[in-house]
């Protein structure tokens, strides 16, 4: 049975190392939101992405959402046909999914046969407002496309 001394330097050690790791990845995170910013923020890039992390490139930059593909989310396959003939999926209308959109508990679009899943927003209103108003904001000549590999990939 170890003793009390022993629990006590494991809790010490556990807490230090813990805080090292935090160190470490505020440091990380510094060094890629420096890197990320001195490349695309005053270049103002469109990131169209397949989840949130286009999103967060923004956040992390400080910089406004250039991009419709924010908030949502893509299925692999549906990211792909959407990114297959992006010009035309970023001028069509947005259908609504009732059906899929009850059973997820968020809205639910499809464009271009491309099924977009609206996990932050509350309405498919709001989510298709949003949508058009950042479609307006897409640099066309700066796009860069973002793919993860999580979400079925």
């Amino acid at each position: 049975m170890p003793n009390i001394l022993d629990q006590l330097f494991d809790k010490i050690r556990e807490r230090t190392v813990n805080k090292f790791k935090r160190l470490f990845i505020s440091l990380k995170r510094l060094r890629f939101k420096a890197w990320l910013s001195s490349r695309y923020r005053e270049k103002e890039f469109s990131f169209i992405s397949q989840n949130c992390i286009g999103g967060r490139f923004y956040e992390l930059m400080g910089s406004r959402y250039l991009s419709p593909t924010v908030g949502l989310w893509f299925e692999p396959n549906d990211f792909l046909l959407f990114c297959e003939d992006l010009e035309k999926s970023l001028s069509s209308e947005i259908i609504f999914d009732k059906a899929d959109s009850e059973a997820r508990g968020y809205p639910v679009g499809i464009v271009n046969g491309a099924k977009i899943l609206f996990l932050h927003y509350d309405t498919f209103d709001r989510a298709k407002e949003r949508w058009l108003e950042r479609v307006g904001r897409i640099r066309k000549e700066k796009v860069v496309i973002l793919m993860t590999d999580r979400d079925g990939f």
